[in-house]
């Protein structure tokens, strides 16, 4: 669904619906792409130390020049890096996490997932009415719109992290 300018503007900022919107707005014109973080390295052994890919950068201009100037997609660091410095602009307190993504596929191991690494960037945005939301605005693959996961307060403590029975770790 698309919103326009005149319904954004309506919004209360730094409200839910409007980060809604916002979100609707960045899926709608930023694909999700990562042919950038694949590089492609010379198969050379005189050259085996250079690629022949693209380099991807985590600073700000390029990233707003590659996704928003040069219409291409970006992966999930790429795209929440944008997106976390558009909602500052606006007001809205984010803070960027790191996480992983786990589906029943990557099962390993009689049932738990092994890989610890923290290979995806999501972010903890806070509204206007001081809830918190975790949203990713750079998860690709499967097409439909970010959804807000809210954060009940009790989350940042320790104690509400839980395994779960195949062995996966999520805030209950």
């Amino acid at each position: 669904m698309h919103h326009s300018k005149e319904q954004l503007a309506e919004c209360p900022s730094n409200s839910i619906a409007h980060l809604t919107m916002l979100v609707q707005h960045h899926h709608e014109a930023i694909p999700f792409e990562n042919r950038a973080a694949c590089l492609v390295f010379s198969v050379d052994p005189a050259h085996a130390d250079t690629s022949i890919g693209e380099r991807v950068s985590l600073h700000t201009a390029k990233i707003f020049k590659k996704l928003v100037l040069d219409r291409r997609g970006g992966w999930c660091f790429e795209q929440n890096a944008l997106f976390t410095t558009r909602l500052r602009a606006l007001g809205y307190a984010v803070e960027t996490i790191c996480g992983d993504v786990v589906t029943p596929a990557m099962e390993v191991a009689h049932g738990k997932y092994l890989d610890k690494a923290m290979t995806h960037m999501l972010l903890l945005v806070t509204t206007n009415t001081s809830d918190q939301f975790l949203w990713d605005v750079g998860f690709g693959g499967r097409g439909e719109s970010p959804i807000p996961i809210p954060v009940p307060p009790s989350a940042h403590q320790p104690s509400t992290c839980q395994e779960d029975d195949v062995g996966l770790w999520g805030i209950l």
